[in-house]
């Protein structure tokens, strides 16, 4: 069978399936068998597809139509422009997140510096402020031991394996004397009632990377103290937030001191980050 034949085919099991974008997921897996740019398929839809790549894509559409998550088939996904490993370790790397890293990015002003990302999964948000501010150093911290095996995976096929250390630990880090000049933190925020009505795909995803317990707050309420500590004055805070949390997070940064709260959309205008700062030491009165 030709090309357009096969895309046809696995393109109208999608849809009869209801898988979002047909086409655009039935191009992505047939990409992803043949080795072969996606776009480059559209030069080749003549090319005799095998026996053997028609079973492995067969094999594919089905677990892509069970609602398996498209990254979890290929392997990876692009975050900020990076080409991220991902499978079931860990929460795939969202758009939306992409918000904070900009953020991030838009304050890291200083030539050098240390970041902390808290919930680390995949490493995403590390190793793209890595990425993008060669001076600067990161600790990667999670819960889970297969999250980080994950993240130092992909930091190792970045080639920042040396400028982040990365530490097992329920929001707990190694301490640093002068104190982080920037903390990010995409925490699970999903109140547990919403998750038995997530998507197929997102079900695939580990809960402990979705579960924020009752109100969806619960992680990160126990962050924002020792945040609070660990960030050096005039430090920031960056925190991706279930959208309806927004004001809640905002008053909860104030009553525990910090200052300059801010909320930003994402690109579909929902309240998605919340960044703040430690407040910089009062100048001494003149008596």
């Amino acid at each position: 069978m030709q090309l357009i034949e096969i895309l046809q085919l696995a393109t109208d099991y999608f849809a009869k399936h209801q898988v979002p974008s047909p086409r655009l997921n039935a191009e992505q897996l047939l990409s992803y068998v043949l080795g072969v740019d996606r776009l480059q398929l559209y030069l080749q839809f003549d090319r005799h597809i095998t026996s053997n790549e028609r079973e492995l894509l067969r094999a594919l559409v089905r677990r892509r139509a069970a609602g398996e998550p498209l990254q979890y088939l290929t392997g990876f996904c692009h975050f900020y422009g990076l080409r991220i490993a991902c499978d079931k370790r860990a929460m795939i790397p969202r758009p939306e997140t992409e918000v904070l890293v900009q953020l991030a990015l838009q304050n890291m002003t200083q030539e050098n510096g240390h970041l902390l990302d808290v919930g680390t999964g995949s490493g995403a948000i590390a190793l793209a402020l890595l990425y993008n501010k060669p001076g600067w150093q990161a600790t990667a911290t999670d819960i889970s031991a297969d999250a980080l095996a994950l993240a130092q995976q992909n930091a190792a096929a970045l080639n920042l394996t040396e400028r982040i250390r990365f530490h097992l630990g329920d929001l707990s880090w190694p301490p640093t004397p002068e104190g982080f000049d920037l903390i990010a933190a995409n925490l699970p925020y999903l109140p547990t009632r919403e998750l038995a009505l997530l998507p197929k795909d997102v079900q695939y995803e580990p809960v402990l990377a979705l579960d924020g317990g009752a109100d969806g707050l619960q992680i990160l309420r126990r962050l924002l103290a020792p945040a609070g500590s660990a960030l050096r004055a005039g430090g920031y805070l960056l925190l991706e937030i279930h959208p309806p949390q927004a004001t809640i997070v905002e008053q909860e940064l104030l009553r525990t001191g910090f200052c300059e709260v801010q909320v930003h959309e994402d690109l579909a205008g929902y309240p998605r980050v919340v960044m703040a700062r430690r407040p910089l030491p009062c100048a001494p009165q003149s008596p």
